[in-house]
């Protein structure tokens, strides 16, 4: 009799018991956690008596112990990702979290991979440095075309993120768009500078927005004064901005080479020497554009790029490389060269993800010299050609990187173009070109790889 009363007790329970499979953190009887993916029994409970939506699971009273009923449900995020370098980011803890398993679909599209701590996935060299996907961070991204990324997670409440003093890529962990200083408002005071992959900017000590609105599937690189946690702001009722801004129509044939600093250009620098709609562009030591603004009458920033490290020819700044400028009038449809008579922050030389400031900007008189070499890189023959704006005897010295000096060139040089051509042998390495004249002297910064 105990044996058929002990089977039949048996039997009802076992018809009263449901299985769940899971794949996350779930709390034992015992009060650890552990994780696996296979199925777990729990009793038909009473009333929920908890419900944690940020960790997606239900605490149900049963009528022997308190389990754990787990209701995992899979969201989807479609990321563009654009041919050439881009920033991106997820609002989804993934589900599969390596790397590896993320790009599967497209990694032979995928050059190389970067985080904020310069650990790369670069599937050619078979380097994997980040291995998983850090939730609340951005990515920097090369592609050889453009791709979908699909990423399937889960929906995580409120987290938070920490950041730390100077730079780091943030994600953005909403599903729709916020205005980027409503977004970061727990920041406030904390905030450099924040860039998008476009190099827009939010800048709130020169008063500068060109970001506008924070997006779902992009990420931010932002500077800070100090270490911070940081959780984003709720979404409610403002609007996000629909605005359009100018951009160049003049200088505007530009590279996102996927590095870059930011010049800040007050308005009392330029006033006397811009009008509304005019233009700006910087250019490297050859006269290649790097970075253009359209002035509004009010501050400005501009994104210089620097060279691309993955090409093998220069396609922006190297780092040391002299800043120029030129401004352009669509009244006058003339070009005008401008240079730096004061630094308010900062120097006038290249440096990835520096920061300089404009205090005073002067129209430069005829009497400075322009002069392109090329190529650059140089591998045996040097080409310089000098437009000398007056008569004018003229020398070209190249300098290595230990101040040794060479003389190219010592002569009278009449007003107008010339073209010169130097055949060099010299070791790989940094060197500089130096060109003289009687009234002023410029350099422009070389580098000659292996011509033996």
């Amino acid at each position: 009799m105990n044996r058929f009363l002990i089977f039949t007790i048996f039997f009802f329970v076992s018809f009263s018991l449901k299985s769940q499979s899971i794949d996350a953190y779930v709390l034992g009887n015992s009060g650890d956690y552990f994780v696996n993916e296979k199925s777990i029994s729990f009793t038909l409970g009473e009333s929920i008596t908890y419900t944690n939506l940020q960790n997606n699971y239900s605490v149900f009273q049963g009528f022997q112990n308190v389990v754990v009923s787990l209701n995992e449900q899979l969201f989807f995020h479609n990321i563009e990702l654009p041919e050439g370098w881009s920033y991106w980011s997820t609002y989804l803890s993934p589900k599969h979290s390596s790397i590896v398993d993320m790009f599967s679909d497209i990694s032979e599209n995928l050059v190389i991979l970067k985080d904020q701590h310069g650990d790369v996935y670069w599937p050619y060299f078979g380097i994997d440095g980040i291995q998983n996907h850090s939730y609340g961070y951005g990515y920097q991204v090369k592609m050889q075309q453009s791709e979908i990324l699909e990423v399937s997670g889960y929906k995580i409440e409120s987290p938070s993120i920490q950041l730390f003093e100077n730079w780091n890529i943030l994600a953005y962990l909403h599903e729709t768009p916020l205005p980027v200083e409503q977004a970061i408002l727990p920041l406030s005071g904390e905030v450099i500078i924040i860039k998008d992959e476009l190099a827009n900017v939010y800048w709130p000590f020169l008063g500068i927005n060109t970001i506008q609105n924070m997006l779902p599937g992009e990420a931010y690189a932002i500077k800070l004064y100090s270490d911070i946690f940081f959780t984003y702001s709720n979404i409610n009722s403002s609007r996000y901005y629909n605005q359009e801004t100018n951009k160049p129509i003049y200088f505007n044939d530009i590279i996102n080479t996927g590095d870059n600093m930011t010049i800040g250009i007050p308005q009392y620098s330029v006033e006397n020497i811009m009008d509304y709609g005019d233009e700006i562009g910087v250019f490297d030591s050859n006269d290649m554009l790097v970075g253009s603004a359209v002035f509004e009458d009010c501050n400005m920033a501009i994104t210089v790029w620097g060279n691309d490290f993955l090409t093998d020819y220069k396609d922006g700044m190297i780092e040391g490389e002299s800043l120029n400028f030129k401004i352009w009038s669509p009244d006058l449809n003339k070009e005008r060269k401008i240079s730096v008579k004061h630094w308010d922050e900062g120097f006038g030389n290249y440096s990835s993800n520096g920061i300089s400031i404009v205090g005073l900007f002067d129209v430069k008189t005829e009497d400075n010299i322009n002069f392109i070499v090329s190529p650059n890189p140089v591998i045996n023959d040097l080409r310089i050609t000098i437009d000398n704006p007056i008569d004018s005897f003229t020398s070209f010295f190249l300098t290595n990187s230990i101040g040794q000096s060479e003389l190219l060139l010592n002569q009278e040089l009449i007003k107008g173009t010339h073209d010169f051509n130097f055949h060099l042998q010299k070791k790989p390495g940094m060197y500089y070109v130096k060109i003289s004249t009687q009234y002023t002297s410029q350099t422009i910064p070389i580098t000659i790889i292996n011509n033996y």
